[in-house]
């Protein structure tokens, strides 16, 4: 082992450049493999925000008597009873408009010209608070809705865009054209939803409990939406079946359309082309990598010839010869592994340190799996950049070294 050690530091340069060669294809497989993971993850939290978790299925319905608090409730919570993860939407057929923020103490001491001159129509979601269980929504600051069984505030969430109108801890005013009433509605958290736009989200159940006249349908019938995160894996006739019940149960209705709403199949093949694209660098960087100390073995083998002579002409066996030149990189590539994994797992663990907790994407994790596949793989290519020189080596003749 002491020889070997000696044998690093007869040759300190061709040492260094056969480990950072063999250092910078470590960390390309272990960063090749994270960004790869990265990438993904991005690529689904996006979709989860846009168009909800994987598997999410949306199922249309007419309803009657929606506007009605106690029958809304009434039909939400037997649909929360068979499955947590799911939300109703509802959009009533009059626009609302809504004022600017302003202070709560202010609230009441301005006049009602000065809120009706500052309304306007704004991008609103109206649902309950199961919404984001199913889409991804971190949360920017505050909080999401009450749950829905205690709700007894009339809430709203904004996304970063309109969080600029609508500060939080603060209060907007609703209403519509069709009424005078000015409903004061407070601003409980920022989401991140990947919108550029302004958007707002308002809690149904405050609106139909405080503001109900706000809620206008044709015939009294209501079209609405539940988005279902079938974590259950239940058949969309299940499904489809349960509202049904439910509907006519609680208020008379039927389901329209039920269809799957998350669009992950659309991305699954970008997925799977990311993943066998970084896979491939990754073989590819390692390939080099190996490339590289055959160039560096083979190179040191010129330099060390006359040396590796005299050692055979004083009595040193092929096997001796060939063991120096493959244990030298064994030693290399073990010290160059540990200093690799460390340096990767320290840039991993800072950059998690300042990663955004607002970002859909959670932070990145040591991919363990991949350091232990390129330190195997760095041994592999160790022992297979070094095969060729020790060969040459181990056959050197000792009468050479008499020249």
């Amino acid at each position: 082992m002491i020889m070997l050690f000696k044998d690093l530091r007869l040759s300190p340069m061709r040492s260094f450049l056969t480990g950072f060669s063999m250092f910078i294809g470590i960390v390309a497989v272990i960063a090749s493999v994270l960004i790869g993971t990265v990438g993904k993850d991005y690529l689904i939290a996006t979709n989860e925000q846009l168009n909800g978790r994987r598997p999410t299925y949306e199922i249309t319905f007419s309803a009657q008597n929606f506007d009605e608090y106690s029958v809304f409730n009434k039909f939400l919570n037997r649909i929360e009873s068979a499955n947590r993860n799911a939300n109703v939407m509802l959009q009533p057929n009059t626009g609302l408009l809504f004022s600017a923020s302003m202070p709560v103490s202010n609230s009441v001491k301005i006049s009602k010209e000065y809120k009706t001159s500052n309304l306007q129509y704004v991008d609103a979601v109206y649902t309950t608070a199961g919404y984001n269980k199913v889409y991804n929504l971190p949360i920017v600051s505050g909080r999401w809705f009450s749950n829905s069984a205690k709700s007894n505030a009339l809430e709203m969430v904004v996304n970063q865009s309109a969080s600029k109108r609508y500060k939080i801890g603060e209060v907007a005013f609703i209403t519509s054209r069709k009424t005078t009433q000015m409903s004061p509605i407070r601003i409980v958290g920022v989401v991140n939803d990947g919108v550029d736009s302004a958007k707002v989200y308002v809690n149904i159940l405050g609106l139909l409990r405080y503001a109900p006249t706000l809620w206008e349908y044709s015939e009294k019938e209501a079209q609405g939406s539940i988005y279902w995160l079938n974590k259950e894996n239940r058949s969309q006739k299940s499904i489809k079946s349960y509202v049904s019940d439910a509907l006519y149960d609680c208020c008379g209705g039927q389901v329209n359309e039920i269809r799957r709403h998350d669009n992950s199949d659309n991305y699954e093949n970008v997925i799977t082309v990311l993943q066998l694209s970084f896979a491939i660098v990754a073989a590819l960087l390692l390939f080099v990598s190996a490339l590289g100390l055959i160039n560096i073995g083979l190179a040191s083998l010129e330099q060390r010839t006359h040396e590796l002579l005299i050692r055979r002409a004083l009595g040193a066996t092929r096997w001796s010869i060939a063991s120096l030149v493959l244990g030298s990189a064994i030693i290399l590539a073990l010290i160059v592994s540990i200093a690799a994994v460390a340096v990767s797992f320290g840039l991993v663990s800072i950059a998690s340190s300042f990663w955004d907790a607002s970002s859909p994407v959670s932070p990145p994790v040591y991919p363990y799996e991949a350091a232990i596949g390129a330190v195997i793989a760095a041994f592999i290519t160790a022992l297979a950049g070094s095969v060729v020189p020790a060969i040459k080596a181990s056959r050197l003749q000792p009468a050479l070294a008499l020249r």
